[in-house]
């Protein structure tokens, strides 16, 4: 059971630290606009 636990817990930071590099690069790839994304307008 702690297995699955430990599992679980480091597939989630993994998908967390993927999601923060994600919105970072997004951020970093939209530097001169007026800020608005694709995302915001949907």
């Amino acid at each position: 059971m702690k297995t699955l636990i430990d599992f679980a817990t480091a597939l989630l930071q993994c998908a967390m630290a993927a999601m923060s590099a994600g919105i970072t690069w997004r951020l970093i790839r939209r530097t001169g606009t007026d800020g608005t994304t694709d995302d915001d307008r949907s």
